[in-house]
């Protein structure tokens, strides 16, 4: 605790220091009249026993407290202490500009906070305010994305302190300041529009204008007199070329470029942006939402496990769901369970897939029923834990109990009583009958009905039963049982599928089939020629079909999980025509903006889900979200939340395994991944158990699960990728230099964020740095100041021999969340030779990486 803290200046008692600079100390506060948190400015002066100084400092803090703008952090009061004086200003709670992860902000966020800098700029001006020291550490948000622009006039406060020749005056930050500021000629307003184009160009590209390759302040500063700035034209393609006419104007150093009237900037930025924003959403005939899972995912875990544009306003989706007049009933339907041992083997699949197949499928019919995706639960699970692991309303359940040919087939309902949320569960319907067990159509059609019984006060019309041919029935049961209940997804049963569609283009449930085992199959092994295969059998789907709720749903999802994102654009345009409850919706918008990258919104439309109703299923999918946009912290938090519910759950366990080895935690990485290996390990639980080993030192483990990974998935690039780190280790390099080719060839012709990555590292490896210097530059244009994209520069630009840029990429990776863990790898020895890798690496994890 410093000697000011715990002291009190008249009503305001300082907490603690926030904040430090060459003109003074900031301190958290609480003003005790009001009861709020403040934050107080000491400011000192060169000469402690000079009663002027205060006096300057209250006069120009009186100035500052008349500024009142949203966009402004306004100065509440002024304290004396000392010989001295100290500004009370409003406290903003949370970070600045410059420690704000950027590449989680998409084109909208960040126009929209250049916006409020240009309408703080401006309302300061109007007030004949000059900042003088525009720059990214001044520009404070809060929780809600606000912004704040701090310490306006603080820079006209030092000038008075200090009594130094006008011509040697030089207040600000020298990467921000104009050609005129850095000679020592006074700040104008147009100095703070300069500085305003710099900081705008920089956050829309992640880099100086004047920057032309160096990041040195001093050598950026000499290129601001001395060179032409980059053209804003060249950084973002979907940047608005009258923004970008803006601000090469703003940055530049021409007199002719000047604005004659500073008052005409703030207007005309705002005028640009709203025209830019009014033609995207007249781009679409889709409802407008802007709420700001998974394919193409550019963040920092696509090298571990290795984009529509749907405009969704919050408001405008709140509006679009509310005016929606049908309310959804959720239900989830528990698998069958088989009394006794009276049947073979074959005949007990071939019934348990009949009759769950028909309660989905009857479900899926009604128009204000919503099928809850099917689980596997615990025989001993409770009804209560169920309905709370899936948000159901109700649940039905079923059980056979077989005697030679005859069976008897009950049907449960299942449902709270009351709508009070203590109120046991219960069974509320119940319809129990006989069935000979010979032709599975029939035992179909009958069950069908039955559902349709047990529903009576829930179904909104009772649906025609459509009759089922026999042998095609069956061979869809075969595939049904292998994928529903024995979880196989291979190129055999899609074969199958096909086959089916072929012969039976009019029975609709094998399309929904033929679509899950191909999203599967593509996820795991990334075959383009999967997703062809399937788009050429949908174009048998009945007419009818297309058109159900159920169909354009599951076709949706498809679309977005194998990240055909402009196809399914055309199907969310085809819901807006048709009621569709809102939990439904907000998912279907959650998974869409998850596969687009927009990690915030998607945040927003699962929180908005939970309100309605929570349950395991959204906190999973929340937990999806945090994980894609880096936060740690609350991917724990909601995957612990999942796992109270269900403490066996795959997939959460899977991704806090993930998470461990993000956070370097390998030990705990390497117990969780062993422990799924037991269950039905995926090619991503094997590589990334490989990636563990790798970074505890141990290749041979490292080698053996990363070829296992490569076995069940020859042709996933990022497997083939991480076999030859691992090869190159082991010091095979032979192998790795062929494995390395793979991945080139794998990736040739793709234009996606991990594939230029990919590439990156393999060129690299095979010692062509001048292609893997190209594949980085393609990287960093789809996702300029991207953590991923820094970290794989370090390790390019080390193996090139580049130290002193891999540093500088290093530091970036390392500020923007990469785990310290990630630079213990070999390819990165090379820079513990520099006093500035090891000093820069105790600043940012407080340990050491060369010894």
């Amino acid at each position: 605790m410093t000697t000011q803290q715990s002291k009190c200046y008249g009503h305001y008692r300082l907490d603690r220091l926030i904040g430090s600079g060459g003109l003074g100390d900031v301190f958290l506060a609480e003003d005790t009249q009001l009861q709020r948190q403040v934050a107080i400015k000491l400011l000192r002066t060169p000469d402690s026993d000079d009663a002027k100084h205060s006096e300057e400092i209250i006069n120009e803090g009186r100035t500052l407290a008349r500024l009142s703008h949203p966009n402004i952090v306004q100065v509440f009061d002024i304290v004396k202490y000392d010989n001295s004086a100290g500004l009370v200003m409003e406290y903003v709670q949370g970070q600045n500009l410059a420690q704000l992860n950027k590449h989680k902000l998409t084109l909208a966020n960040k126009l929209d906070i250049l916006t409020q800098i240009a309408h703080g700029i401006d309302a300061a001006h109007k007030r004949q305010v000059i900042h003088c020291d525009i720059k990214p550490s001044n520009i404070l948000l809060d929780e809600e994305n606000q912004v704040r622009i701090t310490d306006f006039g603080i820079a006209q406060i030092r000038s008075k302190l200090q009594a130094l020749p006008e011509k040697s005056q030089r207040y600000g930050s020298l990467a921000y300041l104009s050609s005129d500021q850095i000679k020592g000629i006074p700040a104008c307003k147009q100095s703070d529009w300069f500085s305003f184009g710099v900081l705008a160009f920089e956050l829309l590209a992640g880099f100086h204008p004047y920057a032309h390759g160096t990041t040195s302040n001093q050598q950026i500063s000499d290129n601001i007199q001395n060179k032409q700035p980059e053209s804003a034209h060249n950084i973002h393609p979907s940047l608005p070329p009258a923004l970008a006419d803006l601000i090469d104007k703003l940055v530049s150093q021409e007199p002719n470029q000047e604005f004659e009237d500073t008052d005409t900037i703030a207007p005309l930025f705002d005028q640009i942006v709203s025209a830019y924003q009014k033609e995207q959403a007249s781009s679409s005939d889709t409802k407008t939402i802007a709420i700001s899972s998974p394919q193409s995912h550019s963040s920092t875990k696509k090298w571990i496990a290795s984009s529509l544009t749907l405009l969704l306003s919050l408001l405008a989706l709140v509006s679009f769901i509310t005016n929606s007049k049908k309310q959804a009933y959720y239900i989830a339907v528990v698998p069958p369970q088989i009394l006794g041992d009276e049947l073979p083997t074959e005949d007990k699949k071939l019934l348990q897939a009949t009759i769950s197949d028909t309660i989905q499928r009857s479900i899926m019919k009604q128009t204000n029923l919503t099928l809850i995706a099917s689980q596997t639960f615990e025989d001993t699970k409770k009804l209560a834990d169920i309905a709370q692991e899936t948000g159901a309303d109700a649940l039905v359940l079923s059980s056979i109990s077989c005697i030679q040919t005859s069976c008897n087939i009950s049907l449960s309902l299942a449902r709270q009583p009351t709508s009070e949320v203590t109120t046991p569960w219960a069974i509320t319907n119940k319809i129990t009958w006989t069935s000979l067990l010979e032709r599975y159509s029939d035992i179909a059609q009958v069950t069908e009905a039955k559902v349709q019984s047990l529903m009576s006060d829930l179904v909104s019309d009772s649906k025609r039963i459509s009759p089922l041919v026999e042998d095609a029935y069956k061979e869809y049961l075969d595939i049904y049982q292998a994928v529903r209940f024995e979880g196989a997804y291979n190129e055999q049963l899609l074969a199958q599928a096909e086959s089916l569609i072929q012969q039976y283009p009019a029975f609709a449930p094998a399309y929904h089939l033929m679509l899950d085992i191909s999203e599967k199959i593509y996820i795991e092994n990334s075959e383009e020629q999967i997703l062809k295969r399937a788009e050429t059998y949908l174009i048998y789907i009945p007419d009818e079909y297309q058109k159900e709720r159920s169909f354009l749903v599951h076709h949706l999802h498809w679309l977005i999980n194998t990240g055909q994102l402009v196809e399914a654009q055309k199907r969310f345009e085809k819901l807006s025509s048709i009621d569709i409850p809102e939990r439904e919706y907000l998912l279907l918008a959650a998974d869409y903006f998850m596969a687009k990258d927009k990690y915030n919104d998607a945040i927003a439309a699962l929180q908005k889900a939970i309100k309605l109703k929570p349950h395991q299923i959204l906190y999973h999918n929340l937990a999806l979200a945090y994980w894609w946009n880096n936060d740690i912290e609350n991917t724990i938090s909601q995957l612990n939340k999942v796992l109270s519910i269900s403490p066996n759950d795959y997939d959460a366990n899977q991704l806090l395994a993930t998470a461990y080895l993000l956070q370097g935690h390998t030990q705990q990485a390497i117990y969780a991944y062993e422990a799924l290996m037991q269950l039905n390990p995926s090619s991503m639980d094997m590589s990334n158990l490989a990636l563990a080993h790798m970074l505890e030192g141990d290749y041979e483990k490292s080698y053996s699960y990363a070829k296992q990974a490569v076995d069940k998935s020859p042709r996933n690039p990022a497997w083939l990728l991480n076999l030859a780190d691992v090869q190159k280790m082991r010091n095979r390099n032979q192998e790795a230099s062929n494995l390395y080719q793979q991945v080139i060839e794998s990736y040739s012709g793709s234009t996606e964020l991990y594939a230029w990555l990919g590439l990156a590292q393999a060129y690299a490896h095979q010692n062509n740095y001048s292609d893997a210097i190209h594949a980085l530059d393609n990287a960093r244009k789809l996702s300029p100041g991207n953590a991923e994209v820094a970290y794989i520069s370090a390790i390019v630009l080390t193996l090139a021999g580049e130290h002193l840029s891999a540093i500088n990429q290093a530091s970036e990776a390392l500020q923007n969340g990469i785990g310290h863990i990630w630079f213990k790898l070999s390819w990165f020895d090379d820079l513990c030779t520099y006093d500035e890798f090891q000093k820069m690496f105790i600043t940012h994890t407080g340990t050491t990486r060369c010894e």
